[in-house]
């Protein structure tokens, strides 16, 4: 699926891309079809209450990254008594759809990769100016594509790159090393990015709880429409942005388990203190899903870490001096508690 063209520019390319995913999708049904039903959030909640339990019904501290703050959202929502303490880091919100998120990411993502690019320093490897030179190479690509040994380097590579570099501040020179070789008609850094970026993802159990956990397009037409409307709001590369939406939503359109209609709000009643950290320039999991879902839980308290990159925790002293506080001795931060 991710090596077929994802920014299809006719019927053709369409098809191809969408029988590519099909293709993927009934790899999954043929493995163990009987499966598929079982392996989302809630079900994780469960396996989780259960280990609890095994190891004899002990009060859990719970961390949560990215996904795992949703785990630990549903967990705290089904089964308070069980916490001593939850961090929820790189905060999913749970009421949201799967168009609402990927919009939201979408525009995040483009944020970060626009205050990237603009901030090539004094010993910029790149000619020109870095954020045009990014555009000039995507869009060149499309039709000469880069070399590495003997394989050619498209759109994909030069585009996943863009989106696994805002994942980590140190991921940055490497990426402005991979537009300078590719200024040089050298792809060999873009497809080592992707490679590694689609490795480390893990993209099928992605496809697999998002399809099952969240409403989302259920037709090829909705999420076009939904790729066109990140497209129009991106500033540093509209194929990208629309590329983005295409990865996460497709794979669902297929996916033979429906999803529910409804997502509960999450209050969580009864919770400990929950701590719901958000950063500022956060690509995937916007800073504004943190301040919402801090807000809806009863028990929430919100730590903003002014920076950057996916997550927070261990990029930053004052943010990690207060989340180890909180995890060892209980001590919550005081409320609108900030790390520059």
């Amino acid at each position: 699926f991710l090596s077929t063209d994802l920014v299809p520019r006719d019927a053709a390319g369409q098809a191809m891309l969408e029988a590519s995913l099909a293709a993927a999708v009934e790899t999954c049904v043929t493995a163990d079809a009987s499966l598929l039903a079982h392996i989302g959030t809630d079900a994780a909640v469960s396996d989780l209450e259960a280990i609890r339990l095994a190891l004899g019904g002990d009060q859990i501290t719970y961390v949560g990254f990215s996904y795992g703050t949703l785990i630990g959202l549903r967990y705290a929502q089904r089964f308070p008594d069980g916490l001593r303490a939850m961090v929820l880091d790189g905060t999913v919100e749970p009421e949201a759809n799967l168009e609402e998120r990927l919009v939201d990411a979408a525009a995040s993502l483009d944020r970060s990769l626009a205050e990237i690019l603009n901030t090539c320093g004094p010993d910029c490897p790149i000619t020109g100016d870095p954020l045009q030179a990014y555009r000039d190479l995507a869009e060149a690509v499309r039709t000469e594509p880069l070399r590495s040994g003997d394989a050619d380097v498209g759109f994909n590579a030069v585009g996943i790159a863009g989106i696994a570099v805002t994942y980590d501040d140190e991921w940055r020179a490497p990426f402005y090393e991979a537009i300078a070789q590719g200024q040089r008609g050298d792809g060999t850094l873009f497809e080592l990015f992707a490679e590694s970026f689609v490795e480390e993802f893990e993209f099928g159990p992605n496809f697999a709880v998002d399809c099952l956990d969240v409403p989302h397009p259920t037709t090829s037409a909705e999420v076009e429409a939904l790729a066109s409307q990140a497209a129009d709001a991106a500033t540093v590369l509209p194929d990208l942005s629309g590329a983005y939406v295409r990865i996460f939503a497709l794979p669902c359109l297929q996916w033979p388990v429906p999803a529910p209609t409804e997502l509960e709000p999450i209050i969580a009643p009864g919770a400990p203190p929950i701590l719901v950290v958000g950063n500022t320039g956060d690509p995937i999991t916007p800073f504004e899903s943190a301040e919402r879902v801090a807000s809806r839980l009863q028990a929430g308290h919100l730590l903003t870490y002014v920076g950057s990159g996916h997550t927070t925790y261990g990029k930053n002293a004052c943010a990690d001096a207060h989340i180890d506080s909180y995890l060892l001795d209980l001590t919550v931060p005081p409320r609108a508690a900030s790390c520059p």
